[in-house]
């Protein structure tokens, strides 16, 4: 499963086993050295989306094992997730679609609401916010 990782802090102790991660759930023939050098980039380069080849179904080990070395990142769940926040972002979504994208993923966020809505553009979340206000009224 192709997915985009942001690294936003790691703490300096950890360095080493982020790359034993990323090693351990890359698909592809990911050398230690491959890994290192991603990761180097990764530090290099905070705040910026990286592609990466999970290996299929390790998702929430992947991000489980993240959490709890003190790893903090943003992951893009495939393009799956890609494809459908897209049409969120366009404003050609149902309100259908609107349900299912929460329903789907925000449950497997990890993620304060700040970092949830930075996921979205401002259309996206203003639809959003009226979409919840009428749940309430």
């Amino acid at each position: 499963m192709k997915i985009k990782i942001k690294l936003l802090q790691i703490p300096s102790t950890t360095k080493l086993h982020f790359v034993k991660v990323i090693y351990k759930y890359n698909n592809v023939g990911f050398s230690l050295i491959d890994a290192n050098n991603l990761v180097d980039d990764m530090l290099k380069h905070l705040n910026l989306w990286f592609n990466f080849d999970l290996k299929d179904g390790k998702y929430q080990d992947f991000e489980k094992e993240l959490n709890e070395n003190g790893i903090k990142v943003i992951l893009s769940h495939g393009l799956e997730f890609q494809r459908n926040k897209k049409i969120l972002d366009l404003g050609v979504a149902t309100k259908e679609d609107y349900v299912d994208f929460i329903s789907e993923n925000i449950p497997s966020l990890d993620l304060d609401y700040k970092q949830i809505f930075s996921l979205l553009d401002d259309k996206s979340i203003k639809l959003l916010y009226d979409f919840i206000s009428k749940k309430f009224d």
